[in-house]
């Protein structure tokens, strides 16, 4: 969960939506619907503190019978979120370093340097294969980086803010910032105050994710010559910008929505059939985990929407069209091969709740 790269691709647009108000007060209503998906998920994690994480409780959670499949969804779109998730963050970063070499050359109003597509494509593919040597490195080595990189976001969160009122020219009193909501219609199309309000709060909502991270410390990643796809999902951007909002759509979509599958089968599951661990939410599991489910469903439903009108092809958010094919390719080599071989996670041990 890193607020710099979740809130660069995604604020000025927002912004544009619903002015800052809804900006800023969204953080508020997501992070505390966020905490009903962290609590269902840490309850799970406590009683499966386990390799494989995600998909090993969707497969425990979902039962004998639906085990396999429940693990396969979760998975797959565990992954489509990650490969996206990779392309977004890297065309951010790139979109960073643009705007840093812009202010250095001299903004764009006194002939800065503004770096035509072909070049941030370039630095789109040197962030990606950069990330790629990294994760080769020892554990060691990456837990320090990942070290330098918590206090890089709290130092650095720190001298933005402090910086910020220092050197701006012009400033907007308290009121501006938490009471003002103004639309850009002629910029968006949208005329239509609440759903300018719900697509303000995606970068929100784009940002607070990846919470599962703590399971994630318990395996290693295998099979990394693979996420050299994700480069790929950066050549579009050469042609459409509408792409970038599909493919954060499709990244957050996939990481939320692997997130539903073990919630939801914790929902319907018996306690009778669940060893709970440390972490135990008692009466509280079964209204934690419904509105975690309904948070998630309702995030996955918006990034399916239209962000700008009138919808033409070059304003079409693709993500419902990419996730359609996708997934569809994904259900239909389950039931023509995969419900066949595939068992859902190998286990080492035979235990209940993975205790030995």
């Amino acid at each position: 969960m890193t607020l710099f790269t979740g809130i660069t691709p995604l604020y000025g647009s927002c912004l544009l939506y619903a002015g800052p108000a809804p900006l800023v007060w969204g953080w508020l209503v997501v992070s505390f619907f966020t905490c009903f998906v962290g609590l269902a998920m840490a309850e799970i994690c406590s009683s499966f503190p386990t390799t494989g994480s995600l998909y090993f409780w969707a497969n425990y959670l979902a039962g004998p019978s639906c085990g396999p499949f429940a693990s396969w969804c979760c998975d797959w779109l565990e992954t489509i979120g990650l490969i996206a998730g990779i392309g977004t963050q890297a065309y951010g970063g790139s979109q960073t370093l643009q705007s840093i070499i812009l202010l250095c050359t001299g903004t764009n109003k006194n002939g800065g340097y503004f770096a035509p597509k072909w070049l941030i494509l370039c630095m789109y593919v040197a962030l990606t294969v950069i990330w790629a040597v990294l994760n080769t490195f020892t554990l060691e080595v990456i837990a320090f980086i990942d070290v330098i990189s918590i206090w890089w976001q709290v130092i650095g969160g720190l001298v933005i803010m402090i910086a910020l009122p220092l050197v701006s020219l012009t400033r907007q009193p308290a009121s501006y910032v938490f009471t003002t909501f103004e639309m850009a219609p002629e910029s968006t199309g949208i005329s239509s105050k609440a759903y300018a309000a719900i697509l303000s709060l995606l970068v929100s909502q784009y940002s607070l994710f990846g919470y599962d991270a703590a399971a994630y410390l318990t395996e290693e990643t295998k099979d990394a010559d693979k996420n050299g796809l994700c480069i790929i999902l950066g050549l579009p951007i050469l042609k459409l910008n509408v792409i970038f909002t599909a493919i954060t759509s499709i990244c957050t979509i996939g990481w939320v929505g692997g997130y539903a599958v073990p919630i939801f089968g914790r929902l319907v599951m018996s306690e009778r059939d669940f060893n709970a661990g440390p972490f135990y939410l008692g009466r509280g599991r079964r209204p934690i985990c419904l509105v975690a489910f309904l948070w998630i469903c309702y995030t996955c439903s918006v990034f399916l929407l239209p962000t700008y009108y009138p919808v033409t092809w070059q304003t079409l958010n693709y993500a419902p069209v990419a996730l359609g094919v996708g997934l569809g390719l994904i259900m239909l080599w389950w039931v023509v091969d995969a419900r066949k071989w595939f068992k859902g996670p190998v286990g080492n041990i035979e235990a209940p709740n993975g205790k030995v």
